[in-house]
């Protein structure tokens, strides 16, 4: 399971990096900025959400994952990506 943790940060070192890398070809057919902004706003905080499940497993002293494992906490996140 630890494995997939370090794969997982490791996608969302690229992710906050680059978010373009992981949006879908079709959004570039929205030719409306607002609308597309609207729309990868909504994605990164799906995004975030899930992170944030992840996060506080892995913080959890019951499930006994090594300390710091994720350097990012939920809301640098949040702010890295939907700002």
């Amino acid at each position: 399971m630890i494995e997939f943790v370090y794969l997982w940060q490791n996608k969302l070192d690229t992710v906050t990096s680059n978010p373009e890398s992981v949006l879908l070809p079709q959004i570039i057919h929205i030719l409306d900025q607002e609308t597309r902004k609207t729309i990868l706003k909504r994605s990164f905080r799906i995004l975030v959400a899930i992170y944030k499940q992840v996060y506080e497993a892995v913080i959890d002293p019951k499930n006994q994952y090594p300390e710091n494992l994720l350097a990012l906490d939920p809301k640098s996140l949040e702010e890295s990506l939907c700002s």
